[in-house]
């Protein structure tokens, strides 16, 4: 599934990234960086949660953006209207025929494989997020807020567990509902078996559809 459709063709990705906003701090007018996380196949489960935590505490140590898309997204908004709005026309078509410069698309989390948002961490349901007409992200997760509910066991028992939704909104065109399926059926088997993500990521997981 890490594909994308950019010009009305569909390309693979050589690499995954995962993308996400960091609120610097949890107050109304507070600035947001933008993060991308390029995992290894040597990475696992606690070594990228590490990664994730390292990266947002350095985010917070500033109040304000310290370079990369943040900055550059700054200055675009300081531009006069009349500038803007060409400049604008101009980077989307670009972005059409897949030749926009690196110092756009680098940081930009449209341009990354997954765009996640933790809505959890701000005592928020789970939803289902648009995708965007602009950029390659085929794939939009949110985090819902820790609660707890009555779940069916097995065996036929009701228990209290903590539970947490996922919304997930995929763009249709990068595969056939039976990849989809299968997509859907490995995702569950892992969290069946969540062992799994104590493995690195460039291990087969063994699972057959």
């Amino acid at each position: 599934m890490n594909r994308f459709i950019q010009g009305y063709r569909l390309y693979e990705r050589n690499e995954i990234t995962i993308s996400f906003v960091v609120k610097r701090k949890f107050a109304d007018g507070a600035e947001e960086s933008l993060m991308v996380l390029k995992p290894t196949d040597e990475d696992t489960l606690d070594t990228i949660s590490k990664r994730i935590v390292g990266n947002v505490k350095e985010t917070r140590k500033s109040e304000h953006a310290t370079g990369g898309v943040d900055e550059l997204l700054d200055k675009f908004a300081a531009l006069p209207r009349f500038i803007l709005i060409p400049a604008v026309r101009i980077i989307r078509w670009l972005d059409f025929w897949g030749i926009n410069p690196k110092g756009l698309t680098e940081g930009d989390p449209n341009y990354t494989t997954i765009l996640t948002s933790n809505l959890g961490s701000i005592k928020c349901p789970a939803v289902h997020h648009h995708l965007s007409n602009y950029g390659t992200n085929s794939i939009m997760i949110t985090i819902g807020a820790l609660h707890k509910a009555e779940v069916l066991m097995p065996d036929g028992t009701k228990e209290v567990r903590d539970l947490v939704d996922i919304g997930a909104t995929l763009d249709e065109r990068i595969a056939d509902g039976f990849y989809f399926a299968k997509s859907l059926k490995l995702i569950k088997h892992i969290f069946a078996h969540p062992e799994m993500l104590e493995r690195p990521l460039g291990e087969s997981s063994g699972f057959e559809f």
